[in-house]
């Protein structure tokens, strides 16, 4: 963040610390940034989360010490789309808010999300229009899945968020964390399925972690993920130390490692896996002072 501006916010009672927006959307050809921050609905500007719409707005408005190089951001909150009119003017009144302390804030705008009878769709607007063809491109209804209106609930690409985890309801947090259990046994049943016996199984939670999110955890920097892979090896590890293969995994807290000797033990290893308990596995993979622990996810800070 540009000197000048983290001053600025201790004139005007903000912490000087920077903002940590949820995603960059970087368009490289143009060097266009859509800095997204996800909420459940509007909010208004004298709410708490307020401060961190001011700091995005403040921030961005010099893209160059926010996004580094020759960059150009819009600043966008996504939302349901029944709550687009009243973000907006929250982001109006934030902008002429900022303007007032002498900044010239980014600009902004939605993207609103909603569910009809086919599907999931999202639309992006900007507060203030655009020339720019790559930005004007985007701002029409674009279907995100399909299905029918009762079933068309976002894609759980990544099942853990570590900066999201305290903010989901019980029940979508058990989805989460299933998803993440059952993506940690297929992984591990893919690297067991590819081994040419007698052979060595190498199995790392770092690994195994990047596959369930789909390499994802590779620029989150949170605490919670070194709980999270260790705690991926000694599921898996718990899972595989049965029967014939017991005293054949060894383990640290980094990796575990499967000598099969033949094809028998290869398969009984994937049977272990295919039956799992993977709600029990959920519920030890993210205990309570994981899910609740402040995240330090600070790659996408700008």
């Amino acid at each position: 963040m540009a000197e000048p501006i983290r001053k600025s916010f201790v004139t005007f009672g903000l912490k000087p610390d920077p903002p940590e927006p949820d995603v960059l959307l970087n368009h490289p050809r143009s060097s266009i940034h859509l800095v997204l921050e996800c909420k459940a609905g509007s909010f208004s500007p004298m709410s708490s989360t307020a401060e961190q719409g001011r700091k995005l707005l403040a921030a961005c408005s010099d893209p160059n010490a926010a996004l580094g190089g020759a960059q150009h951001a819009y600043v966008i909150y996504v939302i349901p789309a029944e709550d687009v009119e009243l973000q907006t003017a929250t982001l109006l009144h934030l902008t002429a808010e900022l303007n007032g302390h002498g900044l010239s804030p980014a600009e902004s705008g939605t993207i609103g999300l909603s569910i009809t009878p086919d599907g999931l769709w999202a639309e992006l607007s900007l507060i203030k229009k655009t020339a720019r063809t790559e930005i004007l491109d985007l701002c029409t209804a674009v279907q995100v899945t399909e299905g029918s209106k009762d079933g068309a609930r976002p894609l759980y690409i990544i099942p853990f968020d570590p900066a999201a985890a305290a903010n989901q309801s019980p029940a979508e947090l058990a989805y989460c964390k299933r998803l993440l259990s059952e993506r940690l046994c297929t992984y591990s049943m893919g690297e067991i399925g590819r081994a040419d016996v007698p052979d060595n199984v190498h199995i790392t939670g770092d690994d195994a972690v990047r596959s369930a999110t789909f390499n994802t955890s590779v620029r989150w920097r949170a605490r919670e993920l070194v709980k999270l892979r260790e705690q991926a090896v000694t599921e898996i590890y718990t899972i595989l130390d049965k029967g014939d293969l017991r005293g054949r995994v060894r383990r640290s807290r980094e990796y575990l490692e499967l000598n099969l000797a033949d094809q028998d033990q290869q398969r009984y290893a994937l049977s272990l896996l295919a039956r799992a308990p993977i709600d029990t596995m959920a519920d030890r993979l993210l205990p309570a002072q994981l899910t609740l622990d402040e995240a330090d996810n600070s790659w996408n800070q700008p």
